[in-house]
């Protein structure tokens, strides 16, 4: 097996985690109701950014094969293989967490900035 990422492979590292992690959750390594390592532990076993995993996630979750709780993780909500469309509620609620954490993000940017002008 060829360790992912395979810098001879003309893809992006992105998109060779995320087969990767697509091909995990299809095998049965991961199965739905799984909760994902954590993004820092991904990225190390990787040796690759945070948010380099982050956006394979992101592709995952779109397909609906994952979805992310804001401090809780990311769980598999199906296989791959199943055929079956990622349900409305999953999609909605993947939504809801990437913009919560958006906001989060934002939130501690203002925060630095008041910090910044307080100086």
């Amino acid at each position: 097996m060829v360790p992912v990422p395979d810098y001879a492979d003309p893809r992006p590292v992105k998109a060779q985690i995320t087969d990767d992690l697509r091909q995990q959750v299809a095998s049965g390594a991961y199965a739905p109701g799984d909760r994902l390592p954590p993004l820092r532990d991904l990225a190390a076993g990787y040796g690759v950014a945070v948010e380099t995993v982050r956006a394979a996630l992101d592709e995952l979750r779109r397909e609906g094969v994952v979805q992310s709780r804001s401090t809780r993780g990311t769980y598999v909500l199906r296989t791959p293989s199943s055929g079956t469309p990622p349900s409305e509620y999953g999609i909605v609620m993947g939504r809801i967490d990437d913009l919560a954490e958006e906001v989060r993000r934002l939130r501690a940017e203002v925060a630095e900035l008041r910090q910044a002008r307080e100086a």
